[in-house]
């Protein structure tokens, strides 16, 4: 359909195809950004109506073209964000609506899917100040962050205060760190189990904690 967007043919036409192209591969949009500039503006203008209808017939399709939706006119959109995360709730973290992000991310069913989802970028699941947000709220989510966070201190000690067994979820390091255990077990006793069985063979240290 390359031809068909030259300046020189009807451009009446040209939307028709591409949505006809859109409706048939969602993922029509990445190579429609090059064919038609409206689709990457990002002026001050309104939506073109046509662009809108575009864009959900894309995510209809395939709600992955979502990551190819770069004015902020889309990205943000809420009512497009929305249809898009039905399915793939991870694209939420390709939405420019940080407000959106937090009101969906505030729920637990909803923040585990999108930790879950193969299309939230890796960097989210290593930010540690969305994720400490997120296990703040809800300390079982430890589960699902980066290796390099399961490892950080005041990340997992985050994640204990409010749940002493997310100790499980912690590297293996911390759950032999004195400090963080003993945070843990205060809260809960039983956060014992999930420690090292080098700390509940230290004499020293299970006195402590009997204390």
């Amino acid at each position: 359909y390359a031809p068909v967007f030259e300046e020189e043919n009807d451009a009446e036409f040209a939307k028709e195809v591409a949505m006809e192209a859109v409706k048939q591969n969602g993922m029509a949009w990445y190579e429609l950004n090059y064919k038609l500039p409206v689709l990457k503006a990002d002026d001050d203008a309104e939506l073109e109506p046509w662009v809108r209808a575009l864009a959900f017939a894309a995510v209809k399709q395939n709600p992955a073209s979502f990551e190819y939706m770069l004015p902020d006119k889309l990205a943000g959109n809420r009512e497009l964000v929305l249809e898009v995360v039905k399915t793939k709730p991870g694209l939420l973290y390709h939405s420019s609506d940080q407000n959106l992000q937090r009101e969906l991310m505030s729920n637990k069913e909803f923040a585990m899917r999108a930790m879950l989802d193969d299309h939230a970028p890796a960097p989210v699941r290593d930010d540690s100040c969305l994720m400490v947000e997120v296990i703040l709220k809800f300390p079982d989510a430890l589960e699902h962050v980066s290796e390099r966070l399961r490892n950080t201190f005041h990340v997992v000690l985050a994640a204990v205060l409010g749940d002493p067994h997310a100790l499980t979820y912690a590297s293996d390091a911390l759950k032999n760190n004195r400090e963080l255990v003993l945070r843990a077990v205060e809260q809960n006793v039983k956060a014992m189990w999930h420690v090292s069985d080098a700390l509940r063979a230290d004499r020293e240290f299970v006195l402590q904690v009997m204390k």
